[in-house]
């Protein structure tokens, strides 16, 4: 989950900067001990600080506390979720580590984090795994529908990332009408549960009754599986939110069998 946290504070960064500006990455190593490690609220001991920091618009010092509340958004209405921060702040507290925000209107905003750093050696990929991995002839249209528009950019650049051509649609009607148009899609990527009429399990249904085989990938980020209950008979596979990259990857893999006749 790192690599969505970095994701997530890189896409604030750039939205606090529309006129352009300087984004930094920085990772050091540092010990925290005593009165130090009391400051930031974390025991003795080695970590890992990462510095993310923009030259973008600043936030007011009212909304400083508020920042890491589920749904709080600095943002204009509809231009986000008010999420990210929030999924970031839980990431890094369960992997024991803690979060700081430093920021001034007009002066640019810097996000710290620091993480226990582990001495553990980073395990060689698995024959397993590479089996797992897509060919790139293979990676073919997605259609991607989410109502969330700041979670359907992560899941979008993540698609592109492993080399998908992406195709977006922010709710079921409007992706029912491109299944409807745009034979080029090869697979649907819909949230499970969305407002209206067309949810992801009734376009789900729609994608089948095109073509049976149609692959299809649900993603949710209900824990409850009785929230899913009407999905049960559609045979498809369901990936949870928060996932990372590689999760999704061995998802669409899973696809695989289905497109290569496609």
């Amino acid at each position: 989950y790192k690599r969505q946290a970095l994701l997530n504070l890189a896409l604030n960064s750039r939205d606090a900067m529309p006129n352009g500006g300087n984004l930094v990455i920085t990772v050091s190593c540092r010990e925290l001990a005593g009165s130090l490690a009391k400051l930031v609220e974390l025991p003795d001991g080695q970590y890992v600080q990462i510095d993310v920091s923009d030259t973008g618009s600043g936030i007011e010092d009212e909304a400083l506390p508020r920042l890491f509340e589920p749904f709080f958004t600095t943002k204009p209405f509809g231009r986000g979720s008010g999420l990210g921060l929030s999924m970031v702040y839980g990431f890094v507290r369960q992997s024991g580590g803690n979060i700081r925000i430093r920021s001034k209107p007009g002066d640019g905003t810097t996000v710290t984090f620091v993480l226990p750093r582990s001495d553990a050696p980073v395990l060689a990929e698995t024959a397993g795994t590479q089996e797992t991995v897509c060919r790139e002839a293979q990676r073919k249209p997605v259609l991607l529908v989410e109502d969330e528009p700041e979670v359907r950019r992560i899941i979008r650049l993540e698609l592109a990332a492993l080399g998908y051509p992406v195709i977006e649609a922010s709710n079921g009607s409007e992706a029912a009408a491109l299944l409807d148009n745009v034979p080029e899609i090869a697979i649907l990527v819909t949230d499970a549960v969305m407002p209206g009429t067309t949810g992801g399990s009734a376009l789900a249904r729609h994608a089948r009754s095109l073509r049976a085989d149609f692959p299809v990938l649900l993603i949710t980020g209900y824990a409850d599986d009785d929230a899913l209950a009407d999905i049960a008979d559609l045979d498809v596979p369901i990936l949870r939110k928060p996932f990372a990259r590689e999760q999704l990857e061995r998802a669409l893999c899973s696809l695989e069998p289905q497109t290569e006749s496609m």
